[in-house]
């Protein structure tokens, strides 16, 4: 304790006493089963506001002025052939389909490995029969649609079904 700054302590006729730290200290843990990760930057792009809600997901709003085609998780490296299932977790209303694309790329030219066009889907289930040295999950999105308070909540999860929503 003496080594930790800005503590201070004092002993009771000479015995060591307890200590109570105030204050709120939050941990969010994980199992790693969400292999999506993180998420892209707050922006907007072509009349969409995404927002990066800080817990995994994202907000959409606004009517897209322009085609937006672009990634929006990081680079996932941690995947390899097999199973796999692919979930949005949506809420909040969208006027049309737009595509959700997973990407394998082994050196200069990309694989599409899935194209997710529903806009109710809960998930679906991806089987990647090649191991690739990078994943993408991509947005493409035509001009014209409009997202009300749509957020979704991505997850790319090993297996054949949905096991719940992991940030």
């Amino acid at each position: 304790i003496s080594s930790v700054p800005n503590m201070e302590y004092q002993k009771y006729n000479g015995r060591n006493g307890q200590y109570y730290v105030d204050g709120v200290s939050t941990q969010v843990t994980r199992s790693g089963k969400n292999k999506v990760g993180y998420l892209l930057s707050s922006q907007i792009k072509n009349g969409l506001e995404i927002i990066n809600n800080g817990d995994g997901s994202l907000t959409l709003n606004g009517t897209t002025t322009d085609v937006i085609s672009m990634q929006f998780s990081r680079t996932l490296n941690n995947l390899s052939a097999g199973n796999y299932y692919f979930s949005i977790n949506a809420t909040g209303s969208v006027s049309a389909t737009f595509n959700k694309i997973l990407y394998g790329r082994q050196d200069a030219s990309a694989v599409t490995l899935m194209n997710f066009t529903s806009i109710t889907e809960n998930g679906t289930p991806v089987t990647v029969d090649t191991n690739y040295n990078y994943y993408y999950l991509w947005f493409y999105i035509k001009s014209g649609i409009t997202f009300e308070n749509y957020t979704i909540k991505p997850q790319l999860e090993s297996g054949t079904s949905f096991t719940g929503w992991e940030q």
